[in-house]
Order: structure tokens, then sequence, then C-alpha cells
């Protein structure tokens, strides 16, 4: 398990490096890649990824192991804009920023693994976003306002629970079913609260 757990986030953790988009400045690519990287474990490969840095490529070499540089700068043709891992068995909780900086992504598939946690709030960056599927997963919590106009989804069967936010109301109920202590459109109305009675006592 520890080890299906590792192979997960080195996945992510090397998709998400080739999907840094372009930024102002070296300082602040390095500052989002610690950052992702603070947020996992067992990772030897960026041993030597240390701050503090000022420039992150020298002409064609570049000064952190694993990165790719175009005379002095990122090469932007690394721009991720799908992300694909379905239908493997990985598990583990998703980082919560694992998405920022990706403004350029519209798709992500992680559908049919083992994960648990809750959904990413960093989901909410992705003005570009039109296919998410998390579908059969342990996902747990609940939906975030994703806003993303013709964005598609897929949450069924997991853990979620909450209403559904009003924004995904006119998803099919398919991509929701699974999930029994979800409520709102397009399933069935949130049961209202029950209220507790008040006992006056007259002394």
């Amino acid at each position: 398990m520890a080890y299906t757990l590792r192979k997960s986030f080195f996945v992510f953790f090397a998709l998400l490096l080739c999907a840094i988009t372009a930024l102002s400045d070296d300082e602040t690519y390095a500052k989002i890649l610690i950052k992702f990287k603070s947020s996992i474990s067992n990772t030897t490969m960026q041993n030597s990824w240390i701050e503090p840095v000022e420039n992150l490529c020298s002409g064609y070499k570049p000064i952190w192991t694993g990165l790719v540089c175009d005379n002095g700068t990122f090469t932007e043709t690394w721009e991720v804009k799908s992300l694909y891992l379905a239908n493997n068995r990985f598990n583990g909780d998703i980082p919560d920023d694992a998405f920022s900086g990706m403004k350029s992504m519209r798709k992500v598939v992680l559908g049919f693994n083992e994960h648990v946690g809750k959904i990413p709030m960093s989901l909410l960056e992705l003005p570009r976003l039109v296919n998410l599927q998390l579908q059969n997963n342990q996902i747990e919590g609940r939906i975030p306002d994703l806003w993303q106009k013709n964005l598609i989804v897929n949450f069924a069967n997991n853990k979620l629970e909450g209403p559904i936010p009003s924004t995904l109301s006119s998803q099919s109920a398919s991509s929701f079913s699974g999930n029994i202590n979800l409520c709102g459109k397009p399933l069935e109305p949130c049961k209202p609260k029950k209220s507790i009675p008040k006992i006056a006592f007259i002394i």
C-alpha cells in the first residue's frame, strides 16, 4: 500500500512539473515547485531542489534536476492540457493545491482508482476545465462550487455528501449516483434539517 501511495504521488509530481504554466520569472516557478514538493513524501529525485534560487536555467542547462530549459528559460511546449490517470490502483488523497498554476488544464480523468480525502479546491482555479472525472474512488466531503462553463463532471460511486452546487444542477443524475449522502438537483431534494423543539420552563 505504501508503494502504491508513493507511486501515485510520484506520477502526480512528474505531470505537474511538466504542467507549470508561463509565469513572470524563475523565482515564481521555483516557489510553486518547492510548495508541491513539500506536500509529498519519499521523493529522492528532487533532493537538489533547494531555495533560494533566482535563475532555474543556465542557457540550456537546468539548475535543478528534471527541468527542461530553452535558451535560459523554461520551454512552454510542456504545458499539459489533459491528465489521464484512470483505471489504476493509485490511492491516498490528492493535495488541495495540486492543480494550482495549471491554467491550461482542460481534462482531469482520475476515475476508477482508490483515492481518498476531499476534492481539491485548486480545481476552482482552472478556467478552461471542461471534463472532470473522479468516479469510483473513495473521495469524501462536499463538492466545491465548480463554476467553469461547459464543464462535465462524474463523481459517481464515492463517499460525497451534502447538497450538490447549483452550478452543477444540470448535470446527469448518473454523475452523482452511488453517493448516498448527496442531495439536490439533479438528485432528490435535500431534506430540511429537523429543528429541536424548545421547552419553556415556568417557575
